[in-house]
């Protein structure tokens, strides 16, 4: 039977702009989250159908990737689709080519597995269709119904506000065989996928076990391909020829296994091993093999205190989820739900996993915006005949804000009838964007239904954890003991480090090295519970054997019974105290002269020539081990004679015992009484075990003859005064003026101001003998430090050692040394400039030297006198300079040069430096000065004009005197001195502007005029009319020698006189009225002598200006004649 589903558009919903976008990107990003595959960014779901697809119009899109269908050998797919295949492939892994105009590959070689991935959702294809099936031949009459599958479906449907509803029509099935039909009414996906597994959305993103609720979408928890194969989804009734698995390329899939039974899951096995570090605690790593069929929730039981129920309070249940791999571990830390250890119960505990689901089945719908209810229905299994339509659900985590209709029955987990179709909620149009949490009750979220078969099926492991140990830990309390009579007590600290109780338990010596007996140990209990420590104690009293031996040593163990087992023992623990050795012995030496005035034992005796000195030693073992061998050897004798053998009467001292052994000694030399005294000094020995030559202080007894040293210092210098340098000898006289010998005679300085070092005291002798004496001396050079504190004290002492007693050392002799001080400061002040002009800076310098014999500070430098007419900046000198003798340092002052000064001439500066010797006085240096002279160079310059260049009779001509100092010093009473002039007439005086000519800035100008009337004889002389002046001033000052300018000289050239007519034509004679007028000759001769006169004097006039011209081109200053 052909079983096709053609899908195509059936009214056009019209949208705005907008809305097409948002749809465009809500089908894309459904896309990725539902299919698990990467899209273009706005990718639109083409039309599709299945085996038995949903005919209803309002479906715009819907489709798998991939479709798995199951062909026999011999058999053929047809495949015919508008969209773009990505691939077609056989159950061999070969893929085929496809054409859009429908194909039929085979005939097949084998049963197996084909898979067709279509590009669902591309957007040129927004309406198709697509046809999928086996057939038993090429003809389109012989397809099977009931051999096509996916995993997950994607549906989309039209939106709007009067949304279609449809019902669409699954069968589900997955590895462990349970058949469910799945029926949805009134169902309203925009852009929705429905999927089912066994386990549905999860507890947290890394936990697979289920959640068993519904969750918003991208919380993490939903449903992925991770935990466990997802449900077979059928288009039809599945045909029963499926085979339990079939071939896909290179791997078996499950296709249709029969439903997984109890006695299946019976043969489940379950094994503990405990882990490494679990030592007092029940931590280990559970293993379950489960057939790899089972995909789902079971339960991991620990009977925490072994009594064959896991219900008690106590016990453990831990929830696990299957994936199909078959085996699978669980590391379990010790703890219960709450996450404290398990209390040990003292016996070993059972184990189970527990398998009270069978066939169950999440469906998970997600981003549903409308769905009228559903019904689930068992196909196959125990309850195939019943039929059970039992489901369960649970919305209560989801929030109701923002929701426009939610579903009527939040919570089915009690599990509700679905065969009148449940769980249903209202539709909404407000709102379906991905990114928005509004509209109806599936929008934007994952709703979860399940169904599960009920079994009760498991797999044990009986009396594990049991691991029964025990410790003992053994102390004293003491690290060490030194004396017989000693109380050690013992302390045993017992622990059942196991977790199983003990019964029986008790401590057992194993080795004990004491002389004496140890006492019985004693427990407070023989019965330890798990984890449970008690301390036994004991108590042994040392021996002196036992001090002798060294070391006393304690080993034990501890041993229990735990109920049913085999006894434990624990490993021994020792406890080794040694002796602290003590060995010592002391001496005590007395001597007593019978013949004294006092006869008494004692430290010491007076005695004289030939009188007997008794000696007596009291040896005594002070120590904790016996001492043989004991003897007294004499250190120290200073007796001119022999003294005798020290004889003793025992040899052999236990602890605390003592012997007394004697000597005598006659002095009969004189010597001996002349050193004063008889020194004699003795230690004791004898040998310990482990300890040889244990020896004594030394102990002596002296015999005294009544001496009186005593010395005299006397100390002397050769200088009464110094200067740095100066080399001073000191004497030190040392007189014996007591009754004894003196020796080791030395001279010790006690006191020395010098900053320097004093040589070796040096005596020629170091023996005096009564009344003698010797001169010691020392030498030391003087220096700056000592010159500048002003003194050199110096004290001693003399010692020297007497026959007998102490040292004896004179009292202290001193001598004090006057420094000759003479400060003294020298000033030279120079300048780096040797003259000046205006602007120039000048750096002053003032060397000062300490000329003087003492260190010199707080050096400054004083101004006294400065000329000049700006300010000198302050004398800096280096900080904190300190000048010793011959020392200088520089101090500097600038000063920036004005115009005063060049002008004045000179600058003068006059300083003086001052300081403080060493004890703080002041000291000034001599007064010093430099001058600076200016390097004036004076000028003017004069540049003469008129106002006309030519002239007439009684023209006035205006004469400009411009005078400019183009020096460096102002000029005073600057004026100008006319030193030639041709005119005829007088010419006016020469006015000056007042204020300005006295005293004239260098670069500044001053402009005087004088005027000057032509006359007829200076036109008619037809000569050049010229002027020469000089400018004057005094530079510097108005008392200095005048400046004089350069000549300079204006000309104005005279205007010729007018053109003397030609003579006329002789005219007609006149008639006589009467008188005798001039005749016609004379006249005419007249006129002609005119002419002539008028063309000399024309020419000469011409030639003139020519000339005068040409000299004033020259600048020739020779008047013209």
């Amino acid at each position: 039977m052909l079983s096709t589903l053609k899908t195509r558009g059936g009214g056009r919903v019209h949208r705005n702009k907008e809305r097409a976008r948002r749809l465009i990107a809500t089908l894309a990003a459904g896309l990725v989250l539902a299919l698990g595959m990467p899209l273009a960014a706005t990718t639109v779901a083409a039309p599709a159908q299945a085996d038995t697809g949903n005919t209803n119009a309002a479906v715009l899109g819907q489709g798998a990737r991939p479709f798995y269908v199951y062909v026999k050998a011999g058999e053929y797919l047809y495949v015919k689709t508008d969209q773009k295949t990505d691939y077609i492939r056989d159950n061999e892994g070969k893929d085929h080519a496809w054409e859009p105009i429908g194909n039929t590959f085979g005939p097949a070689k084998s049963d197996g597995i084909w898979q067709v991935y279509l590009a669902t959702g591309n957007p040129a294809n927004p309406v198709g269709s697509w046809d999928i099936e086996p057939r038993t031949s090429t003809s389109a009459s012989s397809g099977v119904q009931g051999r096509v599958w996916t995993n997950q479906y994607y549906i989309r449907q039209n939106d709007g506000v009067n949304a279609t509803k449809v019902n669409l029509n699954y069968w589900m099935m997955n590895d462990t065989g349970y058949l469910y039909q799945v029926e949805m009414r009134g169902f309203r996906g925009m852009n929705s996928t429905i999927a089912a597994n066994s386990v549905g959305n999860k507890k947290s993103a890394t936990n697979c076990s289920s959640a068993y609720r519904s969750v918003d979408t991208w919380s993490g928890l939903e449903s992925t391909l991770d935990c466990g194969d997802r449900y077979r989804i059928f288009f039809s009734k599945p045909a029963a020829d499926l085979p339990a698995t079939a071939k896909a390329g290179n791997r078996t899939m499950y296709v249709a296994p029969q439903p997984l039974t109890k006695e299946e899951l019976n043969q489940s096995e379950l094994t503990y091993d405990p882990s490494a570090a679990s030592q007092g605690n029940f931590a280990g790593t559970f293993t379950s093999k489960i057939t790899e069929r089972f995909q789902g929730n079971y339960k991991l039981q620990i009977d925490t205190d072994g009594n064959d129920s896991f219900t008690d309070a106590k016990d453990v249940t831990i929830d696990l989820a299957a994936d199909g791999s078959g085996t699978y571990k669980y590391v379990w830390d010790g703890k219960d739900q709450d996450g404290k250890l398990v209390p040990s119960s003292g016996k070993k505990m059972n184990a189970r996993i527990l398998f009270d689901k069978v066939g169950e089945m999440h469906i998970v719908q997600r981003d549903v915006e409308g769905r009228d209810g559903i019904r689930v229905t068992l196909r196959n299994g125990d309850r195939e005949n019943v039929g059970d339509t039992t489901l369960s659900w649970d919305d209560r985590a989801l929030s109701t804000k923002n929701r426009e209709s939610v579903t009527p029955n939040r919570d089915g987990r009690a599990g509700v009838d679905s065969s009148g179709f449940v769980h249903g909620w209202e539709y909404s149009y407000s709102c379906h964007e991905v990114d928005e949490d509004c509209g109806a009750w599936g929008n934007n979220r994952a709703i979860e239904d399940w169904v599960s078969q009920k079994v009760s099926a498991f797999a044990e492991v009986q009396a594990f954890g049991g691991d029964p140990s025990i410790a003992i830990e053994k102390t004293a309390d003491r690290t060490s003991y030194k004396a017989a009579g000693e109380v050690v007590t013992y302390n045993f600290h017992v622990t059942n480090t196991g977790n199983l109780d003990l019964e029986n338990v008790a401590v057992n010596e194993t080795e004990f090295s004491g002389a004496g007996q140890m006492s019985a140990v004693t427990c407070p209990t023989t019965t330890l519970l798990a984890g449970a420590a008690m301390d036994c104690t004991a108590t042994y009293t040392v021996q002196q054997e036992d001090l002798e031996r060294g070391t006393i040593t304690n080993a034990a163990i501890s041993t229990g019974n735990p109920p049913g087992e085999e006894p434990v023992t624990s490993p021994p623990d020792d406890v080794e105290i040694p002796a602290t050795d003590l060995p010592a012995i002391s001496l005590l030496k007395e001597i007593s002269n019978q013949q004294a005035e006092s006869v008494e034992w004692g430290p010491a005796s007076q005695f004289q020539v030939d009188q007997s000195l008794d000696y007596r030693f009291t040896v005594t073992n002070t120590g904790n081990l016996t001492l043989n061998d004991v003897t007294v050897s004499e250190t120290v004798f200073t007796g001119s004679g022999d003294l005798t053998d020290v004889v003793c009467p025992v040899t052999t001292l236990a602890p605390g015992e003592s012997t007394i052994c004697t000597a005598t000694y006659t002095p009969t030399s004189q010597a001996d009484v002349d050193q004063g005294t008889i020194d004699n000094t003795a230690i004791a020995t004898g040998n310990a075990v482990r300890n040889e030559g244990v020896t004594s202080d030394p102990s002596s007894a002296i015999a005294v003859a009544p001496h009186t040293p005593a010395l005299h210092l006397v100390k002397l210098a050769d200088k009464q005064n110094y200067v740095a340098g100066d080399l001073i000898t000191y004497s030190f006289q040392v007189s014996n003026v007591g009754n004894v010998t003196m020796k080791d005679i030395v001279v010790n300085e006690t006191e020395f101001t010098g900053s320097g070092e004093l040589s070796p005291v040096v005596c020629p002798v170091t023996e005096l003998a009564p009344g003698a004496n010797t001169i010691c001396t020392a030498t030391y050079t003087a220096t700056q430090e000592d010159l500048d504190r002003g003194t050199i004290e110096n004290a001693a002492t003399s010692t020297g050692t007497p026959p007998d007693g102490p040292d004896v050392t004179t009292p202290p002799s001193e001598v004090e040394i006057p420094g000759v001080q003479e400060p003294h400061l020298t000033l030279v002040k120079t300048a780096d400039q040797e003259s000046y002009v205006a602007g120039d800076l000048i750096n002053y310098s003032f060397e000062v030297t300490n000329s003087g014999n003492v260190t010199m500070k707080n050096i400054s430098v004083e101004e006294l006198a400065f000329s000049g007419d700006g300010e000198l900046s302050a004398v800096t000198c280096p900080a904190d300079v300190v000048l010793a003798p011959r020392e200088s340092t520089i101090c500097t002052a600038s000063y920036t040069t004005t115009q005063a000064d060049l002008d004045r001439g000179t600058i003068e500066n006059a300083a003086i430096a001052h300081g403080t010797d060493p004890k703080e006085a002041p000291v000034d240096s001599n007064d010093d000065d430099v001058n600076v002279p200016g390097a004036q160079n004076p000028k003017l310059v004069l540049d003469k004009s008129v106002d006309k260049q030519t002239f007439t009779e009684g023209t006035e001509l205006t004469y400009s005197f411009t005078v400019t100092n183009t020096g460096n010093a102002t000029t005073y009473n600057v004026g100008v001195v006319e030193v030639a002039f041709n005119g005829t007439g007088k010419l006016g005086d020469v006015v000056c502007p007042a204020e300005e000519v006295q005293a004239l800035a260098p670069g500044a100008s001053v402009t005087c005029t004088a005027t000057y009337t032509a006359t007829l004889e200076d036109r008619g002389n037809l000569d050049l009319l010229r002027n020469v002046a000089v400018a004057t001033g005094n530079p510097g000052d108005p008392g200095n020698p005048p400046l004089q300018s350069n000549e300079d000289d204006a000309v104005t050239t005279p205007e010729p006189f007018p053109e003397v007519p030609a003579p006329a034509a002789p005219a007609a004679p006149l008639a006589v009225t009467g008188g005798d007028g001039p005749s016609p000759a004379l006249v005419g001769g007249g006129a002609l002598l005119l002419i002539a006169a008028a063309g000399v004097f024309t020419f000469a006039a011409l030639q003139r200006r020519r000339q005068a011209a040409a000299a004033s081109e020259a600048g020739d200053a020779t008047l013209v004649s």
